[in-house]
């Protein structure tokens, strides 16, 4: 935690960042259990706290309000990524189709579970948390042209998508998403409690 002062970041001889105070860093490092991917150096005399990561991750698991505010920020800074992606043109790879069988029939909670077992980034989620998830889901429709949300205002929904084809984008900057089945619409944006900006609509019967 920096508290007071700069810190360098350097990866493979190259700079790769600053952080000034007052922020934490380091933590997705440890989460992972990986090898620090960069450096970090001290350029003046600064003031830093150093906690045990078994110790944050105690108190990640005895705080829900710390836990959800490092969930918040990390889909943020995973966001602000995509949207990085977006902007130049990429997009991420599209997951495999569905292998559902309603046959067009509403999706029961089975269904819906599965669906949400299947979806990036929710895959990786226990079966429990996912069951919760599928049991408070509500199935909607999109005619081609109807819009998801607006932008102005939050976005208080997630949409996973299950059939058809979404647009989104924003003005400014200019940026757009597109996404089919097994998406969720606008990614990690759509947990990061932000995303104003943006407007959606389905391109198909979605």
């Amino acid at each position: 935690f920096v508290r007071q002062g700069r810190v360098e970041l350097v990866r493979d001889g190259k700079p790769a960042g600053t952080i000034d105070a007052p922020r934490a860093f380091g933590t997705l490092d440890g989460l992972v259990d990986r090898p620090r991917s960069l450096s970090a150096y001290t350029r003046a005399p600064m003031l830093l706290l150093k906690v045990r990561m078994d110790a944050w991750l105690e108190l990640l698991e005895d705080s829900f309000v710390l836990a959800r505010m490092a969930v918040l920020r990390w889909a943020r800074n995973v966001a602000a990524l995509e949207e990085k992606l977006w902007a130049s043109g990429g997009q991420l790879p599209q997951p495999a189709p569905f292998e559902l069988g309603a046959n067009g029939a509403e999706l029961d909670v089975v269904d819906r579970l599965a669906v949400l077992m299947q979806t990036p980034p929710l895959h990786g989620a226990g079966a429990q948390p996912l069951s919760d998830l599928a049991a408070v889901c509500e199935e909607v429709s999109f005619a081609a042209g109807e819009r998801l949300f607006e932008s102005g205002v939050p976005m208080e929904s997630i949409f996973v998508m299950v059939d058809g084809r979404v647009e989104a984008s924003r003005e400014n900057p200019r940026v757009a998403w597109r996404g089919g089945p097994g998406q969720v619409v606008c990614g990690v944006l759509s947990f990061a409690e932000q995303g104003t900006e943006w407007e959606a609509h389905a391109v198909t019967k979605t």
